[in-house]
């Protein structure tokens, strides 16, 4: 078999029958060793590390020798990173043990949201001032009618129940971004004190 120049220089085999000799050479040996766990003679293998025969017990290794217990009750846990059983978990979560636990509820404030009763009531009001009905009256009108804020929600709290600062319109004409519904409100302005 013909192999050029170089190809000697770089090779260390010559055929492929001496690169599987050269591979076994260099493979790992086999070797016996014993579990530090359990005292059982086990053959390593060239992926572990050779101090357990088994994956149990390298789980019992963590331990130690103790088993871990739950801080409560004593029990023996099945996870070595939880603290308490599942029914001490549960009771230590429950009332003033929550973490998210509050001793006068009575401090809250109340949310302001669309869904409470005096919203309900402005956008009916709206409503009523405009007849149910879009108030950019055009061949485009399409969509269940929604009760507008001209001026925002977010940015004027004081207004947010006055029926001035509301208007009717269609799903169609109801401004979808930000940008447009401050281009639109004094266009919004006009349409209702007419």
């Amino acid at each position: 078999m013909f192999h050029p120049f170089w190809k000697s220089k770089i090779s260390q085999v010559c055929s492929r029958k001496c690169v599987g000799a050269l591979l076994t050479s260099r493979a790992k040996k086999p070797v016996q060793k014993e579990c530090i766990v359990c005292s059982e003679a086990f053959i390593i293998k060239s992926s572990t590390t050779g101090k357990f025969c088994s994956k149990k017990c390298y789980g019992v290794s963590m331990y130690l020798g103790k088993k871990p217990q739950c801080l409560d009750c004593n029990a023996i846990l099945s996870a070595h990173r939880a603290k308490r059983c599942m029914t001490c978990a549960g009771i230590n979560k429950k009332g003033e043990n929550h973490p998210l636990y509050i001793v006068d509820r009575t401090t809250l404030a109340k949310r302001q949201e669309r869904g409470d009763s005096a919203y309900r009531e402005w956008r009916h009001q709206v409503w009523l001032r405009d007849n149910f009905t879009c108030k950019i009256v055009n061949h485009d009108c399409s969509g269940r009618i929604e009760a507008h804020h001209i001026l925002t929600w977010k940015d004027y709290p004081e207004l947010r129940y006055q029926i001035n600062n509301g208007i009717t319109l269609c799903h169609a004409h109801h401004p979808r971004k930000r940008a447009e519904e401050k281009r639109l409100a004094s266009y919004f302005m006009e349409l209702v004190s007419v």
